[in-house]
């Protein structure tokens, strides 16, 4: 049996990325520094993103997976990088 089998065959693993203090706590975080944390299988973004900033998604000024601009209804894979930006002040 391979070493990777979660306990709990019902949850993925993520990495994500955030610049915005989420709502819940999550163990590890810290503002722009990666963070492992588990989700329900078929979870998609916005559920993700609802759950962990539902107070600040005002906040929210883009979101990426692997990379790529990535919109809510897209389903989170194992393995999945999500980086979640504020908006960008300037001009």
């Amino acid at each position: 049996m391979s070493e990777n089998i979660r306990k709990n065959s019902n949850l993925i693993g993520l990495c994500f990325k955030s610049y915005i203090t989420p709502i819940e706590t999550i163990e590890g975080f810290a503002i722009g520094k990666k963070c492992l944390c588990e989700v329900a299988v078929n979870t998609t973004l916005g559920i993700f993103i609802l759950k962990l900033f539902n107070q600040n998604m005002e906040s929210i000024g883009l979101i990426a997976v692997n990379g790529q601009i990535a919109s809510e209804d897209r389903i989170l894979l194992e393995g999945d990088q999500v980086d979640i930006y504020g908006f960008m002040i300037g001009g």
